[in-house]
This record gives structure tokens, sequence and C-alpha cells, in this order.
């Protein structure tokens, strides 16, 4: 029976603000192998007030894994999460887990969440994010 191989785990939070953010996180480039994402997780949750979506409710929130750097990369899967509106620490988790995506050799694979608060309210304490991505090193 074949050894499965060692799983890495990376993970990057932020505290953003009330306009367009990214939170994302990256395995660096490997020189003889590729990565290979076997679970992706965005987190968000808002602290102290209420967040009102602002003129356009309808805007998403995109989890992006990508074949190399953060925003140009060739986007290997996205998905589309749709946006909250939620009270004060409450927030919303998305695992999706059971992938085998597969990246370039010599790149790196980034994982981004991107929150578009189309000018929303909240108060001086504004949503927390978090990415995670999970995989293992193909040699």
């Amino acid at each position: 029976m074949p050894v499965a191989p060692t799983t890495w785990t990376l993970t990057n939070a932020s505290q953003t603000t009330d306009t367009v953010t990214l939170t994302s996180v990256s395995a660096p480039p490997l020189a003889t192998g590729q990565h290979v994402a076997t679970c992706v997780i965005a987190a968000q949750v808002l602290y102290t007030n209420i967040y009102v979506w602002g003129s356009n409710p309808s805007l998403p929130e995109l989890l992006v894994l990508r074949d190399g750097p953060s925003g140009t990369g060739k986007i290997l899967m996205q998905w589309v999460i749709p946006p909250l509106i939620y009270p004060s620490n409450m927030g919303s988790q998305v695992e999706i887990c059971g992938l085998n995506v597969v990246g370039s050799k010599n790149r790196r694979m980034t994982l981004e969440y991107t929150w578009a608060a189309d000018g929303g309210t909240s108060s001086t304490n504004a949503p927390f994010q978090s990415v995670t991505l999970v995989g293992y090193d193909a040699l």
C-alpha cells in the first residue's frame, strides 16, 4: 500500500475595512514538484455591530484558487459565496474539501478571499476574514 503524502496547512487572517478587501495565503514555488490543493476554507466574522450592505447587496464574495501569485496567477478554481447580512459576533465559514487540484511545477499556489463591501456600513470594528489552504506536494 502506498504511503500517503505529508499534508501541509497554510492560514492567513486579517481584519478588513469597509472597502473591497483581499485576504490570501500562498504556498511557495517548488523547484522539482507541484502543489496539490485538497481543501480550501474561508471564514468571516463580524464584531460589535450590525453590518449593512451598500447599494448593491448582491455583490458576491469570491474564493479563488490560483496557479501563481495573488491577483495575476491563472485561476484554477473559483467559488462564489453569497453575500450575508448578519448581526454582530456572527459569521460564516465555507469548507470545500475532497479536492485534488494540481498546480504547475515551480509555481506558487495562492488562495484568495475577496469581499466586496460596496460602501456598506459597520461600526469601528470591521469584519475579520481568514483563508486556509490544505494540500500536499507531488514530487
